[in-house]
């Protein structure tokens, strides 16, 4: 029989019964199997492996080239709906799809997002949905949201769903948000489940910023899709975002979307999945630490620059792991069992810094695989990886050079997408300075919500230009806030370091509520090292009633140092834009410290800005002052105060009025602290007060001191007298303790409220028996200490257990300022006396 008769014979016979009612024969789809071995399903060359579909023209009926292959790139122009798709049906697969964006669009979707996707278990005729796509499971690839699930198919013949582990929030208050250990939802054809990590602002505008992972318009990104049974998992750039369980369909076709988006897709490859892995072990919230992807190039430790090799992330690719300090940190304790993995240098390194005998003696495995450079260039950087099966409940000590990974996120720092958008929106502030080479994600490990001033000089000060302003060393960092305008203005010392001859008064501002802020000016001292001038320091802006701004500093005028000086200022009527001239604010009176000779300036530091805490809301402020009255034993630094009397009358700077509380015989001293078992320095010191009023009109004042511990003094009488110095003490008893360091508290409602609610920073660490007998030692971590009123203590403020806040090993030196911003209370610090931060101090604080 003539075959071509045959087959004319039975179309024509389709025509007659189609035509008297009858229906089409049912679409049989390929049986889906687990492929055999690994293969490129894309060979580079042509589409020999799939058929095209657009909508409206069928099969492999491309009139306009949407799908070409042109060098070794299936190029898409998404000028029509419709997808590539594979001849084959595939079943417990991995996938792996390497794409770009081309930066056009057509139609409807030029005022969106670049949009495609991987459909898969794709089943049915072409075109079952929509006239365009099969109906399917959809892994979607759109800009920042690549990682989503979409349920491709018909609410009313619901035979396409998964399961998925979902928060409570929705993105826009629609769809489902993937979240590891959430409840679990059946989600039924043409729904979605976005990945875990999406910015929860995200948008679907052509605007739309890339995910954290994802990398821009233009560049390659590596999307990859596990299937295991009725399992899938996304992963994308290396990095687990989405999974699902109870899929149906379990099998099926692959189709590659045209979705009117210029794409590239440069890889499609296919290989059957491995044995199903151990979970991940869940870890308790590790506070020295944020969780870090092993990436290519990201640090590997917050305080030293070494970032993981491409060797590295051969091994470990997109394993999350604990970026923390090179020289270890508190234990990590399980809370559900799970793998798992431990990077650290091979025995060759030494037992200084190989933790691989302690490893073995805590039951783990060398994993197969010759050893490594894990991250930085030396023999001593040549890693193994360990790994064990761990158990709720127990706890991993581990010490130098030894890097935590393979866990669970959940439940530590940055694991969820509003703090991965809030890193991403710091890191980007580095973006043109040193620090973005230098040191890219050392800015985090103090973990601001703020970000000021980041120097422009590198830290290395022989490249540092001696003909621009030295800004590598910023100080005394006071943020105050204008409530008619809600403008923010920043003040500090700067320099290239400290009491440098170029040290100077930098001033910069914000019009949109810290969000950004403009080039730091100098407003006194030395403009460079090629230029230097007199040192000018320790500004003290006020804001008066009208709103003029001033900013008064100590201005060295002879050689004696960076805190002898006189009292200079300038104010601006126009929020900082322009000064007045500088002016001298007369000392009318001298403490009996001062230098004998009356044309040796007094040595004074404000380092506190003043409050509105004085008589009538005058401005008031706690000055440190070094010297050696003739009654005193020893030179050492007492605390006065100062009362500026008429800021509110709007006055030229030379007119000022100051009158001086608490001074001579009166000021402040921890002579007594000493002679009753604190700590004997070698020179007695209260320093650098920090008042608040509390809600009985008391004034509180809480200081750094050189006998061990914060000390604390009260005034019934608006400072003009204060009580004996004392040392604080926690709700027990126990003296917090602190060394020779900035001990900052605040009023947590704002500076001068007295709401009953405040907090103060303390290292909590100081020794005692420390043979060298150093006041200054341990400017380690900061704890955050907060505090409620107590009417009837001894101790007006009762403070609370300490919580660790700022983890930063050393440079933890925090000359603060605080106001509330946008009815939230902000601590603006420096960090490491070197980046210009704030950090929202929450309600979580006071829990």
């Amino acid at each position: 029989m003539n075959n071509r008769l045959l087959l004319a014979g039975l179309a024509a016979l389709s025509i007659v019964f189609t035509g008297a009612g009858a229906q089409p024969a049912p679409v049989v789809d390929p049986v889906p199997v687990a492929p055999s071995g690994a293969r490129e399903l894309f060979n580079g060359k042509d589409l020999a492996n799939f058929y095209t579909f657009l909508r409206g023209r069928g099969r492999n009926v491309d009139p306009k080239g949407v799908f070409t292959v042109t060098n070794g790139v299936i190029h898409v122009t998404g000028e029509e709906m419709g997808c590539l798709t594979t001849e084959e049906a595939f079943r417990d697969y991995r996938l792996t799809v390497e794409y770009r964006w081309l930066g056009t669009a057509f139609g409807g979707k030029k005022d969106k997002a670049p949009d495609s996707g991987i459909l898969f278990h794709s089943t049915g005729p072409d075109g079952g949905f929509g006239g365009i796509w099969m109906k399917s499971l959809e892994y979607n690839l759109i800009l920042g949201a690549s990682g989503d699930f979409w349920t491709v198919g018909s609410k009313e013949r619901p035979d396409i769903y998964l399961k998925a582990e979902v928060g409570t929030e929705k993105l826009g208050g629609r769809y489902y948000i993937h979240a590891q250990g959430g409840e679990e939802k059946m989600l039924i054809a043409n729904d979605r489940v976005c990945r875990l990590d999406i910015a929860r602002d995200w948008t679907d505008t052509p605007d739309v910023r890339p995910a954290w992972n994802e990398r821009p318009v233009g560049e390659w990104n590596t999307a990859v899709l596990v299937c295991r049974g009725d399992a899938v998992e996304c992963w994308f750039n290396g990095r687990l975002v989405n999974r699902a369980t109870h899929v149906n369909p379990a099998g099926g076709r692959i189709q590659l979307q045209s979705e009117l988006c210029g794409v590239e897709f440069r890889r499609v490859a296919i290989e059957p999945c491995g044995p199903v892995p151990p979970p991940p072990a869940r870890l308790a919230p590790v506070a020295d630490a944020e969780v870090g992807v092993v990436v290519d190039g990201a640090l590997a430790f917050n305080d030293r620059a070494f970032a993981l090799t491409p060797e590295c992330v051969k091994r470990l690719e997109g394993r999350n792991f604990l970026v923390r300090s090179i020289d270890g940190g508190q234990p990590v304790e399980v809370v559900s069992d799970g793998e798992l993995l431990v990077v650290t240098p091979t025995a060759k390194a030494g037992g200084n810094l190989s933790q691989g005998a302690k490893l073995a003696a805590m039951g783990f495995e060398k994993m197969p695989g010759e050893p490594f450079l894990a991250f930085g260039k030396n023999a001593c950087d040549v890693a193994d990886v360990w790994r064990r099966d761990v158990k709720k409940g127990e706890r991993i000590d581990l010490g130098k050079w030894a890097i935590v990974c393979g866990f669970d996120e959940a439940g530590q720092q940055a694991a969820t997408a509003e703090a991965r958008a809030k890193q991403a929106a710091v890191l980007a502030k580095l973006k043109g300075t040193p620090s973005e080479r230098e040191d890219p994600r050392g800015i985090l490990v103090n973990r601001p919500d703020y970000v000021v001033f980041v120097p422009k000089q590198p830290r290395d000060k022989a490249l540092r230009d001696p003909a621009k302003p030295g800004d590598t060393y910023n100080d005394h960092f006071q943020v105050i806030s204008n409530p008619s305008n809600g403008m923010l203005y920043a003040f500090w010392t700067q320099a290239s370091r400290e009491a440098d001859i170029d040290q100077h008064i930098a001033f910069s501002r914000s019009a949109d509520k810290g969000r950004t802020w403009a080039d730091p000016v100098i407003l006194a001292g030395s403009p460079s090292k090629r230029n230097p001038a007199l040192l000018a320091s320790w500004q003290q802006p006020m804001l008066s009633k009208s709103g003029r701004l001033y900013c008064l500093w100590n201005q060295q005028t002879t050689s004696r140092g960076p805190h002898c000086g006189l009292m200079f200022g300038a104010y601006s009527d126009d929020d900082g834009l322009t000064w007045s001239a500088p002016k001298l604010v007369p000392f009318t009176e001298r403490m009996d410290a001062d230098p004998a000779d009356p044309l040796v300036p007094p040595s004074w530091c404000n380092w506190q800005r003043p409050l509105r805490l004085g008589e009538n809301g005058n401005y008031f402020v706690g000055c440190s002052r070094h010297g050696k009255a003739p009654y005193d034993e020893r030179h050492g630094c007492k605390i006065e105060f100062w009362e500026f009397l008429n800021i509110d009358a709007n006055p030229q700077v030379q007119d000022i009025r100051l009158r001086y509380l608490s001074t001579n015989r009166a000021a402040l001293s921890a002579k007594n602290l000493e002679k009753t078992g604190g700590f004997v320095a070698n020179e007695p010191a209260l320093e650098e007060a920090a008042p608040v009023k509390l809600p009985d009109g008391r004034l509180f004042a809480l200081m750094r001191s050189s006998v061990g511990s914060p000390v604390w003094v009260q005034s019934r009488d608006g400072g003009r007298t204060w009580s004996e110095p004392k040392i604080l003490k926690d709700a027990d008893g126990k003296p917090y303790l602190h060394p020779r360091s900035p001990c900052p508290m605040y009023d947590w409602k704002g500076p001068e409220a007295g709401s009953g609610k405040y907090f103060a920073l303390v290292h909590q660490t100081f020794d005692f028996n420390e043979p060298k007998r150093n006041a200054y030692q341990h400017r380690g971590p900061l704890y955050l200490i907060a505090g409620e009123f107590d009417p009837d203590g001894e101790q007006p403020v009762k403070f609370k257990a300490p919580k660790l806040f700022a983890p930063r090993k050393g440079g933890n030196s925090f000359y603060t300022s605080y106001c509330v911003v946008d009815g939230k209370g902000v601590l603006w610090y420096n960090d490491m006396k070197f980046y210009l931060c704030g950090r929202v101090v929450g309600p979580e604080w006071f829990e």
